[in-house]
């Protein structure tokens, strides 16, 4: 079986099933429609995966991301409590559908990308595995699975969780991302944009 992980916020516990259209930013490339009551949870099969997908959309701006971002998120092992009838889109690129596997892993049309989603929700699967957009890591795998909306039961704070900071080092080697500290109070920041 393999180990899951989950980066969120720590007001949302680990197991939290998001809908689009989102309450706050453009949600995430699988997620099943409001109003339905089921909604997708994303989880990665490494933590640095997991934070990478969590801070993927704001790296389209910049190369670089504050701390707070980090100690604001908790890392945690989501051990599954059972087998998920999946799809998939890991089995290397091949054609699914008449849509290449790697497109809809990398597309930002995320209106096709959520139709297929539902699509396989109402044929009885329980997510899909599919290569994280921000994380070309060969090993790098993400499961979106699909649930009851919003929060399960269980403590906001499961064992084992783990402030994202503890992870920057890690974090900031395998994806060439600065990680900048905190400016103090009369201390400012250039950047050199050439």
């Amino acid at each position: 079986m393999v180990n899951l992980y989950r980066a969120h916020g720590v007001s949302k516990g680990a197991w939290w099933y998001a809908t689009y259209p989102p309450d706050e930013g453009f949600g995430g490339r699988f997620d099943l429609p409001k109003g339905g009551g089921y909604g997708t949870c994303y989880v990665a099969n490494n933590e640095l995966t997991a934070l990478r997908e969590r801070h993927g959309p704001r790296l389209m701006k910049a190369q670089f991301l504050p701390r707070e971002i980090f100690s604001d998120c908790l890392v945690t092992p989501v051990p599954p409590n059972q087998k998920f009838r999946t799809a998939s889109l890991v089995s290397g690129g091949e054609a699914v559908f008449s849509v290449k596997a790697t497109e809809m892993s990398s597309s930002a049309k995320y209106e096709v990308t959520r139709t297929w989603a539902l699509a396989w929700h109402g044929h009885g699967r329980q997510g899909v595995w599919y290569r994280p957009g921000w994380d070309s890591r060969e090993a790098a795998m993400s499961l979106a699975i699909f649930g009851m909306t919003g929060k399960s039961t269980g403590p906001i704070t499961p064992p084992g969780s783990q402030r994202g900071e503890k992870h920057i080092q890690g974090y900031s080697s395998a994806f060439g991302v600065a990680v900048l500290e905190p400016l103090g109070k009369g201390q400012a920041r250039i950047e050199d944009l050439e």
